[in-house]
């Protein structure tokens, strides 16, 4: 029977990590790296965003 949430809870000292699968195990950082690797997308297309309309155009400005 699968538990509802694959999170290992491992800063409570008392739970037992042998009742998880490894297959549950390598699965439970998922749901803080799909995260964490959105927010590293989005901040580098914001990066590129204002690189692209606010350094740009004056790198290159010849009048």
């Amino acid at each position: 029977m699968m538990p509802e949430s694959i999170i290992v809870p491992s800063f409570d000292p008392n739970y037992d990590l042998a009742y998880l699968t490894p297959l549950q195990l390598f699965l439970a950082p998922y749901e803080v790296w799909w995260e964490l690797c959105l927010w590293t997308v989005f901040a580098f297309a914001l990066a590129f965003k204002i690189y692209q309309y606010l350094i740009y155009p004056y790198l290159y400005d010849t009048e």
